[in-house]
């Protein structure tokens, strides 16, 4: 997947209207800026949906039962990155970003899954 255009928006609840009802990879981290240049990124979780929107509304909205993504729900210091995958190709795509980005909230790399 090269040259992939992930879009981007605040992570938070209440605003899910941008996040769109494909599947998908999704991406959440707290990023720096400076000038709107991004100086650094925290990434906290990867995760797959086959609908992203309906996937963000249960992370922000909901009893999360994920600690690192439970602590920042009512934060809006943190983004959702995402771009479309087809249901295919869900599995592969996710376990590859989260063994190269290595996120805390999920566990998967740390069961050697991942590659």
């Amino acid at each position: 997947m090269k040259n992939v255009k992930w879009t981007v928006s605040t992570y938070g609840r209440g605003i899910p209207a941008a996040v769109p009802r494909v599947s998908g990879i999704y991406a959440i981290g707290r990023v720096g800026r400076l000038h709107g240049l991004i100086t650094d990124i925290e990434w906290l979780y990867v995760g797959q949906s086959r609908d992203m929107r309906r996937r963000y509304e249960q992370h922000t909205h909901r009893l999360e039962p994920n600690p690192a993504l439970e602590a920042i729900r009512d934060t809006y210091d943190h983004e959702f990155w995402w771009i479309p995958v087809t249901a295919e190709r869900l599995d592969s795509v996710e376990r590859e970003l989260i063994f190269a980005l290595q996120p805390p909230g999920n566990t998967l790399h740390r069961k050697g899954k991942a590659g």
